[in-house]
């Protein structure tokens, strides 16, 4: 599948399917890491969106993104009004998208590493500029008073941003190429 060609067959759709629902069961083993922050929750739901993106393509990946998101909001909600999911949503087709777009120009482990790399900066450096910008004005309201958005920055939202990012990319590094051979199995029809 690539972006030029986004027709699926019934393979690639289960095989999209399965992989969110995946990705939708990692939402649930969330856990924090930063005590004072208690929304700001680690999880590896990102995981399947860059495995499926590798071996499917970036729609792929974007789409697992996409589903996981909305039934993560349908069945588990943040109660943050879907800040958060808004939030999970866009930094997670900045960790996914620029992966597998590298990656796919040359399917190699150094392209992966390199696309992992990358995506990772680039989520790290997105995270500040989408809460300070977007998502901390919006969600306003329900912060506590005196909230220092500056410390929260720096002490909460890009930390957890960077541990995420490389971890989940170490994740797939290990994964990728066991899980491939499934991934590019075509089904066989009787």
């Amino acid at each position: 599948m690539s972006i030029k060609n986004t027709k699926m067959n019934i393979g690639t759709i289960a095989k999209i399917g399965a992989l969110s629902a995946l990705s939708v069961a990692l939402m649930f083993a969330e856990f924090p890491i930063f005590g004072v922050y208690p929304w700001l929750k680690m999880d590896f739901a990102d995981v399947p969106a860059l495995i499926g993106g590798f071996a499917l393509g970036p729609v792929a990946g974007v789409l697992i993104e996409f589903i996981k998101v909305v039934f993560s909001f349908l069945l588990k909600n943040s109660g943050t009004g879907g800040v958060g999911e808004l939030a999970n949503l866009v930094l997670g087709i900045a960790l996914v998208l620029p992966a597998i777009l590298i990656y796919k120009r040359k399917k190699s482990r150094k392209r992966a590493i390199l696309g992992l790399s990358i995506s990772s900066v680039t989520m790290i450096i997105l995270a500040p500029i989408l809460n300070y910008f977007v998502l901390i004005p919006i969600y306003l309201a329900y912060l506590p008073e005196g909230f220092n958005v500056g410390l929260y920055l720096v002490a909460g939202a890009v930390p957890l941003t960077a541990i995420k990012a490389v971890a989940e990319s170490i994740i797939v590094i290990l994964l990728y190429k066991r899980l491939s051979g499934l991934l590019h199995k075509q089904p066989h029809m009787r």
